[in-house]
């Protein structure tokens, strides 16, 4: 379960950078995997990774993203993306 949750989370930041998933295989997946691990520099916490799953089968639907500002609060709670603060 961990194993596929975390292959997920790479596959997802995988399409978000606009890449075609379609072909992917699994010692793709492996090495995204490893990629993402780094990107993260976060232990797998299958409880922690549960609302990023979330976040991942909405995105996969159409009409799962209402507004720009869900999408834009899911990309910012991922670390996906991140705002200067303002002193």
């Amino acid at each position: 379960m961990e194993r596929d949750i975390r292959s997920l989370g790479a596959l997802f930041s995988f399409c978000l950078f606009g890449r075609d998933a379609t072909a992917v295989t699994e010692l793709e997946l492996r090495q995204l995997d490893n990629t993402w691990d780094d990107e993260q520099k976060a232990s797998c916490n299958i409880t922690a990774l549960k609302t990023s799953v979330l976040r991942m089968i909405r995105a996969g639907f159409a009409g799962g993203y209402q507004d720009m500002q869900t999408v834009v609060i899911d990309l910012w709670e991922l670390g996906i993306v991140s705002f200067p603060h303002n002193k």
